[in-house]
């Protein structure tokens, strides 16, 4: 079929894929807020706020992202449902967008809009039991507050999402059996070797070198004490482009040139 889009056929592919297997997508959905909130509540017993949230937020959003994304395109797992799958009467770019907006749409709209009427409540039932008289009360107040979705560690959170997430599609489509835990191992894999060739490479000029960071720094002992050496700032810039922006693009835009392949 033609890579045309027809918004009344993209609409009845959203609605099928999601009724198809509710239990699975929307279980899995319900069962990482689930992960945010015991997370959340855990920390927040104790008042550890900057742990609730950063907990929260990571595990629910990055891991949640991760498991849905692995098993979006889980038609592929046999060939029979696969064969179906691609028989359908819907473009390859049709699929593709249905499973990257229940991905990367569908799933951060819910995630945040959870998230952020669980700190809601969490935050203003504390706020509520403090003691205005208390000597302290504007310092216990303020240890507690709304966590901000444009701060850094949701910023490097939805990179996260997005380079993993990606590679978990992609992943899906690659690995019939066992997809999440075979992409794991190809994404640890690529990085450990990564960061070995970044190792050897800085060996090359420091001879007293400590470790390495791609694209970012190296460590340097001399005699009892440590050196940083800061990449110049064109290169942090282009890892951050990288990280943020390339990467991701590259492995969600592969994730379509693969389903196409798979129509063949």
């Amino acid at each position: 079929m033609k890579d045309t889009f027809d918004l009344y056929r993209f609409t009845l592919l959203f609605k099928k894929t999601i009724l198809e297997r509710p239990a699975q997508l929307l279980g899995l959905m319900a069962l990482m807020l689930l992960v945010s909130l015991g997370f959340y509540s855990f920390f927040a017993y104790f008042r550890e706020w900057e742990a609730a949230h950063a907990t929260a937020f990571i595990w629910g959003y990055v891991g949640g992202g991760i498991v849905l994304a692995s098993v979006i395109f889980a038609h592929f797992t046999t060939n029979a449902s696969g064969a179906a799958y691609l028989m359908l009467p819907a473009s390859s770019l049709e699929k593709w967008l249905c499973g990257i907006s229940i991905v990367g749409v569908m799933f951060t709209i819910i995630f945040l809009g959870f998230y952020r009427l669980m700190d809601f409540s969490f935050i203003n039932l504390y706020h509520s039991r403090l003691n205005k008289n208390d000597a302290h009360y504007q310092f216990f107040y303020s240890q507690a507050q709304i966590f901000a979705f444009d701060g850094r560690l949701p910023k490097f959170s939805y990179m996260l999402f997005a380079n993993f997430a990606g590679a978990a599609l992609l992943g899906s489509l690659y690995y019939n059996r066992a997809g999440l835990v075979k992409t794991a191992l190809t994404v640890l894999a690529t990085m450990a070797f990564i960061g070995l060739a970044n190792y050897l490479i800085a060996r090359l000029f420091f001879n007293n070198l400590s470790s390495a960071n791609p694209f970012w720094s190296v460590n340097l002992q001399l005699t009892n004490n440590y050196r940083t050496v800061d990449a110049p700032q064109y290169i942090k810039d282009f890892a951050d482009n990288l990280t943020q922006f390339i990467i991701p693009a590259i492995l969600w835009v592969t994730v379509y040139i693969r389903l196409r392949e798979k129509e063949i």
